[in-house]
């Protein structure tokens, strides 16, 4: 009879333990964002919001594709979701609102069309409205995208407001170069450091598809980016071709070279469009720089141009270790010159003469 009662006790204890582990693990699966990587990130974040331990200010810094727009849209629904759980429920009045952007103390700045700077305008503007009372009583949420473009002033301005917070106020700063913003902003925010994601993580998200182990590798651990190759798989095969095209070009001449450079660089657009454009192309030759350098240590299995990886290994057969690592010393002194404003054909074109 002894024996019945412990062996019912046991039973008892096991299908608890099963049901509690059961209602923990699915919990935690409701709470995890709809993000590939960042666990740590979300996890802070969330921990945040379910011990209401919420900073007025933020900063999500690393590249760019990293997630970190698609991060902070998260946090922004789930702090003002009424659960109040770390994740969002989707049917809550601040959910609803928030969803279909009518969220009346949420605001969005960013660079506008045209301009190379965020305007002192800009954040007078936004800081005037948040001064006022909140609509609803929740948190009244200021979300900063290319932070780095901020004019002094207007960073200044910014700095007025973060040193005198009131209420339930939060600004949430994007940013891919965070040495542009000011120390005396960065001093008075939260420094949220996203780093690449493991490609084997990415891939694991991407649908099945022919194309995602090429996409999942050649993405540079960036996420973002990887989801725009699959929502649009014209995008990859620009890029493809882009690879393919600077391969070519080392058999090319003088003019040729220069030729590449000014079909790249289009004279009609404006000068910060030349400037993604460099950019962009900069990230390019660096990738396949850096491939170079793979294949010549025989770490094939980490190169991210995979499907031109018959071109890197022929082409590297041409070129001496020294020689790569002072090509991607140069590409990355280009890069900080073009975002310190130099002329962008020129500085394409002065680099790849140096090939």
């Amino acid at each position: 009879m002894n024996l019945i009662l412990i062996y019912a006790f046991i039973r008892f204890l096991t299908f608890d333990l099963v049901l509690w582990l059961w209602y923990y693990l699915n919990m935690e699966k409701q709470k995890n964002w709809p993000v590939i990587g960042h666990k740590n990130i979300i996890k802070f974040l969330q921990d945040s919001i379910t011990l209401n331990k919420i900073g007025n200010a933020y900063i999500f810094f690393g590249q760019k594709h990293l997630g970190k727009s698609l991060v902070a849209k998260y946090f922004i629904k789930s702090l003002l979701c009424e659960k109040k759980n770390g994740f969002f429920c989707d049917n809550c009045i601040s959910c609803k609102e928030f969803a279909h952007g009518i969220y009346a103390d949420f605001y969005e700045v960013g660079l506008e069309e045209g301009k190379k700077n965020i305007s002192i305008e800009q954040i007078r503007k936004v800081s005037s409205k948040i001064k006022n009372s909140s609509f609803s009583g929740n948190y009244k949420i200021v979300l900063i995208k290319n932070a780095h473009n901020l004019s002094l002033p207007a960073a200044n301005s910014l700095l007025k407001v973060l040193e005198e917070p009131k209420g339930k106020m939060v600004f949430i700063l994007i940013s891919d170069n965070l040495q542009k913003i000011p120390l005396t902003v960065r001093s008075r925010s939260q420094i949220i450091n996203f780093k690449p994601v493991d490609p084997s993580e990415i891939l694991t998200f991407l649908p099945d598809k022919e194309a995602r182990k090429e996409i999942a590798y050649s993405v540079n651990s960036r996420p973002g980016l990887a989801i725009s190759y699959m929502r649009d798989i014209s995008l990859f095969n620009d890029y493809k071709i882009s690879v393919d095209d600077f391969l070519d070009i080392f058999d090319l001449t003088i003019n040729q070279k220069l030729d590449y450079i000014e079909n790249k660089i289009n004279k009609q657009k404006i000068f910060i469009e030349k400037v993604k454009i460099a950019d962009d192309i900069l990230n390019i030759w660096l990738s396949i720089f850096r491939d170079l350098l793979l294949s010549m240590n025989f770490s094939l299995n980490q190169i991210e141009n995979i499907f031109a990886i018959d071109k890197i290994k022929s082409l590297s057969n041409k070129y001496s270790i020294k020689k790569i690592i002072y090509c991607i010393d140069k590409i990355n002194q280009a890069k900080k010159y073009l975002h310190n404003n130099a002329n962008p054909q020129l500085i394409l074109e002065n680099l790849i003469l140096s090939f």
